[in-house]
């Protein structure tokens, strides 16, 4: 059955709805989007206005990281070791929005498991907005540990002020415990 279904992934044959990621188009089939999630029960087949739309526009995450999503949803598995690491936090995120539970905590469970210096200001500001405790943790922890790599690395530097601000300042009340 799985194979029969993985048939459908990014098949315009029996698609009822096409999403929209800057630009570029993916055409899906709403059941099998529901049944795996209840943000795309209530999306597609409630009051919204997607659920009369052919096409709808997604606006989090990148063109690649909701095809490996839809992927993920068609096939049922997915292998983070062969994605980049900005397309792991995406999906981190779109997992979180889309309500994908199972695939969030397999997902923060292999970022905790591979956190270093040119992510962890990015997992930890991720962590910190989408209340994800443990890698919130896990990161805030390894930052103390390796506090002057961390803070001139290309990571941080991508953050905004306050971010910095806040992980300079969680630096600063784990050193001073």
């Amino acid at each position: 059955m799985v194979n029969d279904i993985s048939k459908l992934y990014l098949n315009e044959k029996f698609s009822d709805v096409v999403f929209v990621v800057n630009n570029e188009e993916f055409h899906a089939h709403r059941v099998l989007l529901a049944s795996r999630s209840e943000y795309f029960s209530l999306l597609l087949y409630g009051e919204h206005i997607e659920s009369r739309e052919m096409k709808v526009p997604i606006k989090e995450g990148s063109a690649t990281s909701v095809k490996v999503l839809l992927q993920y949803i068609y096939f049922g598995r997915m292998d983070l070791s062969i994605l980049e690491s900005n397309i792991i936090l995406e999906l981190l995120i779109l997992s979180n929005v889309w309500r994908f539970t199972n695939l969030q905590f397999s997902i923060t469970e292999y970022l905790r498991r591979n956190i270093n210096v040119h992510n962890v200001s990015s997992l930890f500001a991720v962590a910190l907005y989408y209340q994800l405790k443990e890698l919130e943790v896990d990161a805030l922890s390894y930052m103390v540990t390796h506090v002057k790599d961390v803070l001139q690395s290309e990571d941080s530097v991508s953050l905004t002020p306050v971010f910095i601000f806040y992980i300079i300042k969680s630096i600063f009340l784990v050193l001073s415990n």
